[in-house]
């Protein structure tokens, strides 16, 4: 499995990376909100994801009835809380 992660210039695929199974220490907290009903994202690609972040700080919320928008009420809150989260570790 390939994952491609888009450069800061995401207009083209010159500064695109592919994973292709090697492990990544991203630096930073990471927190993934993956819906399982999702029909353009596997939420098992979350999941091997995961699998390739080496940071401690990584969690992965699986939304069971979550499409790719998550954009239902329920699901802004969790979006809204886990940005919050990181922000008030900050400060």
């Amino acid at each position: 499995m390939a994952i491609l992660i888009p450069s800061p210039d995401i207009s083209s695929r010159r500064g695109a990376h592919l994973l292709e199974g090697h492990p990544l220490d991203p630096g930073c907290p990471v927190r993934i909100l993956q819906g399982m009903r999702d029909p353009d994202v596997p939420w098992r690609h979350a999941v091997a994801l995961v699998d390739l972040l080496d940071g401690a700080d990584v969690e992965l919320t699986l939304i069971k009835d979550g499409d790719h928008r998550l954009s239902a009420s329920a699901d802004l809150q969790r979006l809204t809380a886990a940005i919050a989260t990181l922000v008030a570790r900050q400060q």
